[in-house]
């Protein structure tokens, strides 16, 4: 994906699509946010994200009792910070709806005049049962992906400044490859209405079934990489469109998108092919077992996250140069020349 691509858009899926379900509707919600200092990777950032309003709440995702998005029982609904609480989502957010990011006359990092909902303690959403929650993700699989989030942070501390445009190698030690992978599924299936797991029994599974492993390439696509730039973003499965420039807007992919420091992850259904410019780490999921630990070299990107678009990763100049370009086609198709 090219940091210019600009004619995407989030939309419920369409009748067309093979799992396309009456809720399948993401609604659009903006973080703002200080995270601990992060200087030599980006400046201070705010937190982008587009998340699915729950069947039960009120579009905060603070319901106390309904589906759980993981196992899918109706139950007592926990706190589950997304991403976990210890892997750097500490610090005190606001919860903006994300429709004003896209209709205020302001850029999305700019959050002056915006009145949002404080959390005090890093994002958090009352989405997944206790046993889910602490049972299954928080005892078997929080820890790895920790672990995992920890190391990429004090390398990139230490490591840094980098270009927003560079693709950085580490060597991580002593990672739980399929635990990660486990964590990173349980984050979608969290960010997203819990009819995904109806919808996608494959997922669910790999998250409640702590032993096994394997996820078909076939069938998803799971991407990462270093989240930069002013914001980051929560996106709930929709459908990216294209074609916007010629009036008829065509779906093309079914995607989900979550990042915060220090990751981006993205998950895609039925994917045609692989997602370039991101790195796959759909291996994670499919090569190892849940006890098997590993040293792992892996190369991944760092893209700028300015906008609640998904899989845009436009520089704020080049967002800014956008906007002031299509304010000028619309004057002008409203004024034209004579």
């Amino acid at each position: 994906m090219t940091a210019g691509w600009q004619r995407t858009w989030t939309e419920p899926r369409k009748a067309n699509h093979p799992r396309q379900t009456e809720t399948s509707n993401p609604q659009l919600f903006l973080f703002s946010t200080l995270p601990p200092p992060f200087s030599k990777l980006s400046p201070p950032r705010a937190t982008l994200g587009a998340v699915p309003e729950p069947e039960n709440g009120k579009g905060n995702g603070m319901a106390k009792s309904g589906r759980c998005h993981i196992c899918g029982e109706t139950r007592k609904l926990t706190k589950e910070h997304v991403p976990p609480y210890s892997a750097i989502n500490d610090s005190p957010v606001c919860l903006y709806h994300g429709e004003q990011a896209l209709s205020a006359d302001q850029m999305p990092w700019e959050s002056e005049g915006r009145t949002g909902r404080p959390l005090k303690d890093g994002v958090h959403f009352r989405r997944l049962c206790g046993h889910c929650n602490s049972n299954l993700s928080g005892t078997h699989y929080v820890p790895a992906f920790n672990a995992f989030a920890r190391q990429a942070y004090t390398l990139l501390e230490i490591n840094g400044p980098f270009p927003s445009s560079a693709r950085i190698t580490f060597q991580f030690k002593d990672l739980y490859p399929l635990r990660i992978a486990k964590q990173i599924v349980a984050m979608f299936l969290a960010i997203n209405p819990p009819e995904l797991g109806d919808l996608e029994p494959e997922l669910r599974d790999f998250v409640m079934r702590r032993e096994q492993r394997g996820l078909s390439p076939s069938e998803y696509g799971l991407y990462a990489y270093i989240a930069g730039g002013e914001l980051c973003r929560y996106c709930g499965l929709g459908i990216l469109m294209t074609g916007f420039d010629t009036g008829t807007p065509t779906p093309t992919r079914a995607v989900s998108e979550l990042a915060s420091v220090p990751f981006g992850f993205m998950l895609e259904l039925d994917p045609e092919k692989k997602q370039e410019g991101l790195t796959d780490i759909l291996d994670f999921a499919n090569k190892f077992d849940i006890d098997e630990a590993s040293d792992i070299r892996i190369e991944l990107p760092i893209k700028e996250i300015n906008s609640v678009i998904p899989l845009d990763y436009r520089s704020q100049k080049e967002v800014t140069v956008d906007y002031i370009t299509a304010l000028l086609n619309q004057v002008q198709r409203k004024y034209p020349m004579q």
